[in-house]
């Protein structure tokens, strides 16, 4: 059993490799959808069925057990039927159009004859990748000796001609619904919706293209617009005119429009691997066929390219008798129709980025016809298919919809679900559960309740007050200042003050400027007014971080010392050229894996330079919002010709001069009623002029005092600190123990419990202000998961004393690592898969699993820091304090796998509720199931009597957690899917990493030395 789980893991591990490396295709081909991989599930079923007689897992005590043991057997016979008997596809719309074809997801070697009287259609499903792929011939039924060879595979084929005899045109075109690039062979036509375009003069259609005596013409029964590309000169081609051909102009329409862009004489079409992958990804893979004779002949060969939807038909003649072919999906018939009525689109306010799309369509029955609004998370249901919502046109005219067809496969998996849920939930609970028998054994073994001991110096570093200067806006002013609102790139809608944190922070790495020469620290709004009052002076003093180590080679292109600051006027030459220019480019040029720490300092030193000529430049302050725009975006006071109201223009060109020499006489004279009026009438006018997207006052206020606050900053050396000194006395309380020390404890675990709430109010106040939980990022699931691992940390304090000081330590270590620079902090707008309860639930079960796995993994590092530096003679307090770290280790190893396995399905729930598949073997998923084996396999070691040992166990414990960071962040930046941010391109893994691996090898290695020396009756009493 635990053999098949850890080739079941393993197989699924190197398949997340191999479809980051080679695609998606290569990975279903090799592994996913291979005859020995499926063996495995169904080998896995049998061992379940085993099992459950074996061990009596339906007897009074056990049932819960075989109950979950139940539901994945079921699980695996919906995934069966799911993968055999379900039927997949996609459904394209066009506004005003009913549609009742769809192309199934499976692509197939397709043969018709075109004979009215006797009309055939062969099709073969074939699954073709670039690793897998060998030629191999088809005999077509039915056809005297037909046969289609599949002679070739192109990756991400590019077009290419070579010498033949043949004449191409190479036309792009667009039909409102993207572009589309056509390689047009002379002698056939094009359909163009209503149009056609036709490569011979005698051809009944509209338009036709050929080649004239001299040149290429065109002639046209329509009228056209002609732009020339190259000058944006316009002309027309009115309807009966024949002209001469422009390469690369446009010939426009009503309904769409053409271009040109080269024609090809005496050549002939190939296709050729596309190696740029940036190029790569907008070419589909292309299909070279050869249609043979029964005597092996070539008749004919064509090139097809494997696409989603409608693939192109090659024709020939074999016998008399009129064939065409393809490669491609599947088009299959509805037994109803949907009508698209209207597609919806919504933005945030402000960006281009799609808040929420949803398309308005009638379903056409024969029984009933009604109307129906499909967007993410909201399904239609009619006839046995789902509809999903996938995707759109370009020009948002059209919709693309993803068909399941699985009632059978998706029921049984969510039974399968419901029983498992249902299992483990009687698990934790059931009197003779091995849960339970660990709870009641850790009791045993307690002599004394509480144990550990706290102490705390809750050390707030008093600060200072900076210096002033004449010229610094007071701080109060600067305050009511960053109390106006802004509207961000993405469209979110914040206290300026918010803004002008984010953007201190990205410059210099801290909350504040501090100018070390004047002696003088500014707040993040005194920073924002000081570099509008005074540019100049302000780009000549050091502000912008380089660090020291590895940023050497830009202090040396700047020909600077290393200081660690430079100003903006540093990175400009005389020619006010900027000096970085050449060796950021060559760095952009690189790969992120291809990238040492100098390219990735410079490239973040180049982001800062850019930040502070934005501000520069006034580029980040939309302050005002115009009231005519139908998307509500604000506009910054140098966009006042943006088709402002008239009324408006003054304004907005005017109040931010007015307000800031409202601030420079109040400098000079105390007196700030001219700056307050200014920013008053600011205020006023965004609140009106923005009334549509203007946040509510007490989000607003809370955001405001979210960030005074900055509880996450700060709470992270407050729990390392109270979680060392009870660390160092739950230690030694394994010794001794006396009442001043429990007095101690008592007071920890009470500012503990403070510690909580106030981690609890920072995250309930983020999920307030963002109106999402603050679980929907990298660095909200760390923060999360820190206040999890406190959580998870304090419910077994009655369990062991050390849960709650590695509790605290773990906690605060990622709270530390989350406000470092390489996470986003900021509080972002959601993408429109994201709306939906289904965040709340699934990722904060998922992400709360990560909690008591973690906290597993310190326990069983401090369970062998503990027996290396075991004295000589222990007393029984030190094992007894060892034996409860191995019984709440597996205890908390218990709940975290429960809820990944839950959450993990769960997801499942929410991927089939949102795009129509409950699995897909996303690397997310695929390396979610493979934790769950990974700590399944931990939990089993114990019936397997040669692995049932402390030391094993502890190793287990703690390597396993290596799979939940490849689950959280691995997928994220290392390969390709859904949830990963790198697109598969990963980037350099830091160096800290191979010293933190290398201390914990260390560390097992010496325990497992130690451990070999001590006596069998200890080793037996570790055993749990």
């Amino acid at each position: 059993m635990l053999l098949l789980l850890l080739t079941f893991a393993t197989a699924m591990a190197v398949a997340t490799f191999m479809e980051n490396d080679f695609g998606t295709a290569v990975a279903w081909a090799v592994i996913y959808e291979s005859w020995w991989f499926e063996m495995v599930m169904v080998l896995l079923a049998v061992n379940f069925v085993a099992n459950i007689k074996r061990y009596h897992l339906f007897s009074r005590q056990k049932w819960p057990i075989g109950l979950f043991h139940v539901a994945f057997i079921v699980v695996i016979i919906g995934a069966g039927i799911t993968r055999y008997f379900s039927h997949t596809g996609t459904i394209h719309i066009r506004e005003g159009q009913a549609q009742n074809i769809y192309f199934t997801q499976e692509k197939y070697l397709q043969v018709q004859q075109n004979d009215p009287d006797n009309s055939q259609h062969f099709q073969k499903p074939i699954k073709l990748t670039s690793q897998t792929f060998r030629p191999q011939e088809v005999a077509v039924p039915n056809s005297n000796g037909l046969k289609i060879r599949i002679s070739d595979y192109i990756p991400h084929g590019r077009p290419t001609f070579e010498k033949g005899e043949e004449d191409y045109l190479d036309i792009a075109l667009t039909l409102g619904e993207g572009r589309e690039d056509i390689i047009l062979p002379i002698g056939k036509s094009l359909p163009m919706k209503e149009l056609h375009l036709a490569t011979q003069p005698q051809a009944a259609h509209p338009i036709k293209i050929y080649k004239g005596d001299s040149s290429w013409m065109i002639s046209t029964d329509v009228h056209l617009q002609v732009m020339q590309m190259s000058n944006q000169n316009l002309g027309v081609l009115h309807a009966g005119e024949t002209k001469p051909l422009k390469l690369r102009s446009l010939y426009q329409w009503e309904n769409g429009a053409f271009l040109i862009k080269a024609t090809y004489e005496g050549s002939q079409l190939a296709y050729v691997e596309e190696k740029d992958p940036k190029l790569a990804e907008q070419l589909p893979d292309v299909v070279a066929l050869e249609v043979l004779d029964k005597t092996g002949n070539i008749l004919q060969k064509n090139h097809v390219q494997s696409v989603k939807l409608n693939p192109s038909w090659n024709h020939f003649t074999y016998q008399g008798k009129n064939y065409q072919f393809t490669y491609g999906p599947k088009a299959r018939q509805l037994p109803f129709s949907l009508y698209l009525k209207d597609f919806e689109m919504q933005r945030y306010p402000g960006s281009q980025s799609p808040s929420s799309y949803a398309s308005k369509v009638m379903v056409e029955d024969k029984e009933q016809s009604f109307d129906f609004r499909i967007y993410m998370n909201n399904v239609l249901d009619h006839g046995g298919y789902r509809f999903y919502q996938a995707s759109y046109d370009t020009d948002e005219q059209g919709t693309v919809l993803s068909i399941n067809q699985d009632k059978l496969g998706s029921t049984l998996t969510y039974i399968g679900y419901f029983l498992l849920g249902l299992g483990m939930f009687f698990t934790l609970f059931t009197l003779n559960s091995r849960f339970q028998y660990l709870n009641k054994h850790l009791q045993k073994i307690k002599k004394v309740a509480p144990l550990l001991l706290i102490f705390l110096s809750g050390t707030n570093i008093a600060q200072e007050m900076p210096k002033t200067a004449a010229w610094v806006v007071p701080e109060k002013q600067a305050n009511m200042y960053g109390q106006l609102v802004v509207q961000d790139l993405d469209g979110r809608m914040k206290p300026l003050g918010t803004l002008a944190n984010e953007i201190v922070r990205k410059l210099n790495g801290k909350s504040t400027i501090t100018l070390e020469d004047e002696q003088l620290e500014l707040s993040p709004e005194q920073f924002l007014l000081a570099i509008q009052m005074y540019p100049e002076m302000m780009g000549s003093l050091p502000i912008i971080k380089i660090d020291k180590q590895k940023g050497l080679h830009i202090y040396e292109a700047l020909e600077l010392p290393a200081s660690g600051k430079v100003s903006f006027l540093d990175f400009v030459d005389d020619e006010v050229q900027y000096k970085l220019q050449a060796k950021v480019e060559k760095a952009n040029l690189l790969k992120p894996s291809e990238r040492n720490e100098g390219d990735n300092e410079l490239l973040k030193v180049d982001e800062r330079f850019n930040i502070f000529f934005g501000l520069l430049t006034g580029d980040f302050l939309k302050l005002f919002p115009n009231r005519l725009d139908e998307n509500h975006t604000w506009f910054t006071r140098d966009n006042s010709t943006q088709n402002f109201p008239e009324e408006d223009v003054k304004f907005v060109r005017h109040i931010t001069g007015i307000y800031l020499q409202g601030l420079q006489q109040g400098l000079e004279t105390d007196n700030w009623q001219k700056a307050n009026e200014s920013l008053e009438y600011i205020d006023l006018y965004q609140r009106k002029a923005g009334e549509a997207v203007y946040p509510d006052d007490r989000r607003l206020q809370a955001e405001r005092f979210y960030n005074q606050l900055n509880l996450g900053n700060r709470l992270f050396g407050i729990f390392w600190l109270l979680g060392i000194v009870m660390l160092g006395i739950a230690i030694w309380q394994t010794f001794t123990e006396n009442k001043w020390t429990k007095r101690l404890w008592r007071a920890g675990m009470v500012l503990s419990g403070l510690g909580m709430l106030a981690f609890t109010f920072h995250l309930g106040l983020r999920w307030y202000i963002a109106q999402h939980p603050p679980w929907s990022d990298g660095f909200e699931m760390l923060v999360f998961v820190g206040w999890g691992v406190l959580l998870f940390g304090l419910l077994f304090s009655r369990k062991s004393r050390f849960t709650v000081p590695l509790g605290l330590l773990f906690s605060g270590t990622l709270l530390f690592v989350a406000f470092l620079e390489w996470l986003n902090p900021e509080i972002t707008n959601l993408m429109p898969v994201l709306h939906s309860y289904w965040l709340k639930i699934h990722v904060a079960i998922i992400v709360s699993s990560y909690a008591p796995l973690a906290l597993a993994a310190v326990m069983a590092l401090l369970s062998m820091i503990l027996l290396i530096f075991s004295p000589k003679s222990p007393l029984a307090n030190w094992w007894r304090s060892l034996l409860e770290l191995t019984i709440v280790n597996e205890m908390a190893i218990t709940i975290g796998l429960f809820l990944l396995t839950i959450g993990t399905f769960l997801g499942g729930v929410w991927a089939n509720e949102s795009w129509g598949r409950y699995w897909a073997w996303d690397p997310k998923e695929t390396w979610a199931l493979i934790s769950i084996l990974v700590y399944a396999s931990v939990l089993h070691l114990r019936l397997i009597p040669g692995l049932k040992n402390f030391m094993v166990y502890q190793l287990a414990s703690l390597w396993a957690f290596a799979s939940i960071i490849m689950t959280s962040f691995g997928v994220n930046y290392y390969l390709s899917g859904l949830h990963s941010y790198a697109k598969g391109d990963p980037v350099p893994i830091p160096s800290w990493v191979y010293w933190c691996v290398a201390i914990l090898l260390v560390i097992s290695i010496g325990a497992i030395l130690r451990y070999r020396n001590f006596p069998a009756t200890i080793k037996t009493y570790l055993r749990v």
